[in-house]
């Protein structure tokens, strides 16, 4: 079968001590670290598809601040490449996350952390996809 590449949106939701909203997750038998965020659906306007799933992933509305970059890897279940577009996010109002109402039940969020850039720097947090990895080291200039 042939492979296929998607197109993703994923927002890096930064707090005001400039800490980083990680998800993680269950895909198979691993436990993953991820940015909130999923793939654009057919004639959805990109930026839509950004703020869409934030607000289904964790509940809560955010604002764009910034373009960061992209990553991309390969889905686990059947290897098709995912490109993620990445935005810089800030929440628009102090509200709790809640995951519990993610309508995508393959992601299986399992919670969630605030990090920051000495969690980076020592390897406290340890993120498995490289280009993600090298994304969020780029963004903490480490």
């Amino acid at each position: 079968m042939e492979k296929i590449v998607f197109c993703a949106m994923k927002a890096l939701i930064v707090n005001e001590k400039d800490e980083c909203l990680l998800l993680q997750q269950r895909v198979g038998d691993k436990l993953i670290y991820d940015l909130p965020g999923g793939r654009i659906k057919y004639g959805e306007e990109p930026i839509s598809t950004l703020l869409r799933e934030i607000k289904e992933e964790i509940g809560v509305d955010a604002e764009i601040i910034q373009p960061l970059g992209c990553w991309h890897f390969f889905r686990i279940s059947d290897k098709n490449q995912v490109v993620a577009f990445t935005y810089k996010c800030k929440l628009k109002k102090d509200a709790p996350i809640d995951f519990s109402n993610n309508p995508d039940e393959i992601e299986q969020i399992e919670k969630f952390i605030w990090v920051n850039k000495d969690d980076f720097a020592s390897d406290k947090i340890i993120v498995e996809v490289n280009t993600l990895d090298k994304l969020l080291r780029e963004y903490y200039n480490i």
